[in-house]
């Protein structure tokens, strides 16, 4: 069953495992984990722009690194 799961990684190099949460605001990373939460709780599509299709805005945001799965 868990092959059925969508599956989202973004991730910079160099960022230990608090990333820029220490930021205002989370830094880059309160940012994508903001936009998650919008685009999936609350259906906005602005926010799925970040995650979703080939030229997803973190797929082609400089310095990101991305691995999706089932997530168009």
């Amino acid at each position: 069953a868990i092959n059925n799961v969508p599956v989202f990684e973004a991730w910079q190099e160099g960022l230990g495992h608090i990333g820029t949460y220490g930021q205002e605001n989370g830094g880059a990373n309160g940012m994508v984990a903001v936009a998650w939460l919008n685009w999936r709780l609350k259906n906005d599509p602005k926010a799925a722009k970040m995650y979703v299709g080939k030229d997803c805005d973190l797929c082609t945001g400089p310095g990101w690194h991305v691995f999706k799965k089932l997530i168009d």
